[in-house]
């Protein structure tokens, strides 16, 4: 993965988030190697560990290791590093199998590319404020062989919501997350935050993603903590 403009959030600074997708694919297809030709596998959970923003200009690599895998899914655990071989995070991958393949994983299909690259985060996901919570809108660049919104994409779009609205503390970075997926999302995503402690070195939210029949299809928790003494 190349970051470049889009993988930045509004005052310039990397979001981390946009290793989502990333992450969500390697690790993915680690346990997707050992599973039933006709079954496919969908993310139940992602959990990272931040370390430090990527080297501008530099190439961030994905490798995971398996875990477990028996019938009912699997389990794998993963790095992202930089060119030079620093930790940029760390990441753990729960998935379930579910019968079929998608058409579209069979036909090759990818999702259409994007005519203009982005210049920021923002642009990117088009998030929209809506009150006190954040709007997603479908597109048809954000779903994944299933048509359902990628579970790498609501990884940004949850962190993104919580600093749009006021959960990560000025001077904080985001140090961890963890998603749980519950259900399936599709059509516009509205995203609520709720701040849960609020210190002067450490902070965390949680984030739930809301379908449009007011199900929740994603929840997550989310630490901030100070980078400076």
């Amino acid at each position: 993965m190349a970051p470049g403009p889009w993988s930045r959030e509004q005052d310039g600074r990397f979001a981390a988030g946009v290793l989502g997708v990333l992450a969500d694919n390697v690790l993915a297809q680690a346990v997707l190697a050992h599973r039933h030709p006709d079954m496919w596998a969908v993310t139940t959970e992602l959990a990272f560990d931040f370390f430090a923003p990527p080297v501008e200009g530099q190439k961030l690599t994905a490798s995971a290791t398996v875990l477990v895998v028996d019938a009912g899914g699997g389990g794998s655990r993963g790095r992202i590093i930089d060119e030079s071989g620093g930790a940029v995070a760390d990441v753990t991958f729960w998935g379930r199998f579910v019968e079929g393949v998608p058409q579209a994983v069979v036909d090759q299909h990818r999702a259409p590319s994007l005519e203009v690259r982005p210049g920021s985060l923002a642009e990117l996901l088009g998030l929209e404020r809506d009150g006190d919570q954040m709007v997603l809108r479908e597109r048809s660049e954000l779903v994944n062989p299933l048509g359902m919104m990628h579970g790498g994409v609501l990884v940004p779009t949850l962190e993104q919501a919580a600093v749009e609205l006021g959960a990560r503390p000025e001077g904080m970075v985001t140090a961890s997350m963890r998603i749980n997926y519950l259900r399936p999302a599709s059509g516009d995503i509205l995203v609520a935050v709720r701040q849960i402690h609020r210190g002067r070195t450490f902070a965390s939210a949680e984030a739930t993603a809301l379908r449009p029949d007011g199900k929740m299809a994603a929840w997550a928790l989310l630490t901030f903590r100070s980078t400076g003494r």
